[in-house]
């Protein structure tokens, strides 16, 4: 049986270059961070993904995590997220079953399980019962937990990374739930990137983008003649000319733009109609690419709103950390303090959660019918 542990979590994000890890521990009423540590890909020169998995339970037995209680992230763009209006009124086993159904119709559609979880929303722009729906293929689901279990991941939930960018977001800004601004949380992965709006402390949309930061290093990697790991490495101090318009980073940009404005149209077009043109109020950068040097300026010209960097602060120099913020949010669903909660873990592991969970009413149901017996054997003996 798996018990879910409350007071502690490590948050786990496995990407394309890095591997990071953040610890969260509960102490009283507080969360401390006490463990932050990171696992490059590039400088451990992993090629394939068995080494990597490999490499990663290596890694966490020496810093002596991987017993810990662990939220792993799944890729966004395994995952469909999406918010949808049911009719307001309705008791929670309705709730659940109409989901259940919906899922069901994608189910049915593509010939494959899913696994799926919601979350109840507030009241807010033009819906009157908002509902945020987790969906994912069973087999992807099940495919990342075996790959955990067998270098011995103490996996106890699994959550999106696009969530985990918007909880870690409202945690390390919670004056932002009361914005009623229209805000971009943009992760810049290395393969690729994902985009999640937000206003009033509501996600509205999440999309996985095909843009990653990998192009800024193929094209370091032309501009320095070397190889593209050593680019990658060399891509947070290189500042390119963006003044020259000549330069080879302002159509990458350009490509970025491109993905950031379809997915914005998308989103509009799925909105009510006086709620379509709200412009954006700023925009944040999260991921390995937000290093970039010169970027955040570049989508200030584009976007005429305020850019800025999202990130876990060190505490050596108190700049944020960009790469740290999806291990941050998964940490958050794990130990219980995310706004998003949407759990997709496997069928199996949730059935025994929920068994361990419902133990307390068990053992207090069997006190009480033992007392019960005990004080009528008492009076059956004296009378």
């Amino acid at each position: 049986m798996q018990w879910k542990n409350s007071t502690s979590c490590l948050g786990l994000d496995i990407g394309q270059s890095e591997v990071k890890a953040i610890l969260l521990e509960r102490k009283g009423k507080n969360l401390s961070l006490t463990r932050k540590e990171v696992l490059s890909i590039w400088e451990e020169g992993i090629l394939d993904d068995k080494e990597l998995y490999r490499s990663v339970g290596t890694w966490l037995q020496e810093k002596k995590l991987n017993e810990i209680s662990c939220c792993a992230g799944l890729p966004q763009f395994l995952t469909t997220p999406q918010i949808s209006d049911f009719p307001p009124g309705i008791d929670a086993d309705t709730l659940k079953v109409l989901v259940r159904n919906e899922t069901a119709q994608l189910s049915g559609l593509s010939d494959e399980s899913f696994i799926q979880d919601f979350q109840p929303l507030k009241p807010a722009f033009g819906r009157k019962n908002p509902v945020l729906i987790g969906i994912c293929r069973e087999s992807a689901v099940n495919e990342q937990a075996r790959k955990l279990r067998e270098i011995q991941v103490n996996v106890q939930d699994m959550g999106m990374n696009g969530l985990a960018v918007v909880n870690a977001f409202f945690f390390l800004h919670p004056r932002e739930k009361e914005n009623a601004a229209v805000q971009l949380l943009l992760d810049l992965g290395s393969e690729n990137s994902t985009l999640a709006i937000v206003a009033q402390g509501q996600v509205l949309y999440i999309s996985s983008l095909m843009f990653g930061s990998r192009r800024f290093s193929k094209l370091l990697a032309q501009e320095l003649n070397c190889s593209e790991n050593e680019a990658e490495m060399r891509k947070t101090t290189y500042k390119p000319d963006w003044s020259n318009p000549d330069s080879p980073f302002l159509g990458t940009i350009r490509q970025l733009e491109n993905e950031l404005k379809t997915a914005i149209e998308h989103w509009q077009q799925s909105e009510a109609p006086e709620f379509q043109n709200l412009p954006v109020g700023k925009i944040w950068l999260t991921g390995g690419g937000a290093r970039f040097w010169g970027l955040n300026a570049q989508l200030i010209r584009t976007y005429a709103c305020p850019v800025e960097i999202l990130g876990v602060k060190n505490a050596s120099n108190d700049q944020p950390d960009p790469t740290l913020t999806v291990a941050l949010g998964l940490a958050l669903q794990g130990i219980g303090q995310a706004d998003c909660n949407i759990s997709l873990i496997p069928n199996l592991l949730r059935w025994q959660q929920q068994k361990m969970a419902r133990l307390p009413y068990l053992r207090g149901t069997a006190a009480i019918l033992l007392a019960a017996l005990l004080i009528f054997l008492l009076w059956f003996h004296f009378h």
